[in-house]
C-alpha cells in the first residue's frame, strides 16, 4: 500500500513539473550551428534564459556544449576531452609539476570563446586534486589546490 501511496504521489509531483520535451530553437541559431557542426547527431538542446545550448558528441567522439544567444550568436563551446588533446606546453606544465606524483587526469574542458580559448585541467592525486587552467597556447593562467 505504502508503495502504491508513493507511485502515486510521485506521479503527481511529475505531472505538475514543467518539461520541455519540444523546445523551438531559432532557425538563426539551427542555421549557425549547422554550418559550425554539419555532421552533428543526437543534439540535444535547452535553454536557460536567453541562452540556447546545443549538447552532443561530435564525430571526433568528444562532448560538446554549444551556446547561441536568442539572435543567434555564438557564445561559446566547450569539449570534454582526454589529456592528449591540450597544448604541449601544458603537458609539458604537467609532467614537470607533478614528476614525482601519482596522478590521475580528472576532467580536461577546452572553452572556445570568440576572443579566447583556454583549457580547464582538473588532476587528482592522493592528496585532493588540482585545477589547472592553460591559455590557448598551453602558459598556465591560474592554478589552484
Amino acid at each position: 500500500m505504502k508503495t502504491l501511496a508513493f507511485c502515486i504521489l510521485l506521479m503527481n509531483v511529475l505531472a505538475i513539473q514543467p518539461i520541455q520535451t519540444n523546445l523551438e530553437v531559432p532557425e538563426s541559431i539551427l542555421i549557425n550551428f549547422n554550418q559550425k557542426y554539419p555532421n552533428a547527431e543526437d543534439v540535444d538542446w535547452d535553454k536557460n534564459d536567453e541562452v540556447y545550448t546545443a549538447s552532443f558528441v561530435h564525430s571526433d567522439s568528444y562532448f560538446k556544449e554549444v551556446d547561441y544567444n536568442k539572435d543567434g550568436t555564438w557564445i561559446s563551446t566547450k569539449t570534454d576531452m582526454d589529456e592528449y588533446g591540450i597544448p604541449d606546453a601544458a603537458q609539458s606544465y604537467i609532467s614537470n609539476k607533478m614528476e614525482d606524483a601519482d596522478f590521475e587526469y580528472d576532467q580536461v574542458t577546452m572553452s572556445e570563446r570568440p576572443n579566447d580559448n583556454s583549457y580547464f585541467v582538473i588532476l587528482s592525486t592522493e592528496d585532493g586534486s588540482i585545477s589547472l587552467i592553460f591559455d590557448e597556447d598551453g602558459n598556465l593562467i591560474e592554478e589552484e589546490e
